[in-house]
């Protein structure tokens, strides 16, 4: 950062967070998030699994929307790619 003055948290307008899957918005940025707002930014949301590791995709989906609702998150996308597909013995193709 540094340079021409839009560089500074205080001049950002939009933030976009991207984040792995849903809890991690409040569990790792939630005070971040706050500080965004506190500084005039609109926070802006892309999850990239719905987190379905444990077989509960569909229940941790909601919680995201709710918890975006919570902090005032101005837009939310959530991915349910198959190549993304969250798990604890999933591999990802590197190419």
């Amino acid at each position: 950062a540094g340079g021409k003055g839009g560089d500074t948290p205080r001049a950002w307008k939009n933030v976009l967070l991207v984040i792995s899957h849903p809890d991690d918005e409040a569990m790792f940025f939630g005070p971040t998030i706050q500080t965004i707002h506190s500084q005039g930014a609109q926070t802006h949301v892309l999850c990239l699994s719905n987190g379905d590791a444990d077989g509960a995709g569909a229940v941790r989906a909601k919680e995201l929307e709710k918890v975006a609702r919570y902090l005032n998150i101005r837009s939310l996308t959530l991915l349910d790619d198959p190549r993304l597909k969250d798990g604890f013995g999933e591999t990802w193709d590197e190419a």
